[in-house]
């Protein structure tokens, strides 16, 4: 029996997952929370060692652990796009 896939994109990237390999929570107006098994790399495919299986990813870019969060979005006011208006449909 095959495993559910969902397609998420990212910038220019597009990847597809399992849904029971890995599940990614973006937080309103804070970071993504990737929970489960996950492999995570710089953009020159190098691994980034995560040292646990749920880690939370900026999303407002001042973060001084990136590509962690370190809860700048708190005092940057970050706003993130919500709803279906910044979705892109594949």
């Amino acid at each position: 029996m095959s495993r559910p896939s969902a397609r998420f994109e990212l910038g220019a990237r597009r990847e597809l997952i399992t849904v029971d390999e890995c599940r990614i929570t973006p937080y309103r107006d804070g970071p993504l929370l990737v929970r489960g098994p996950f492999k995570l790399t710089d953009q020159d495919g190098n691994e980034i060692d995560a040292r646990r299986e749920t880690i939370a990813l900026c999303r407002c870019g001042h973060s001084k652990i990136r590509p962690f969060c370190d809860g700048s979005h708190t005092t940057t006011k970050f706003r993130a796009a919500g709803g279906s208006e910044g979705r892109r449909r594949t």
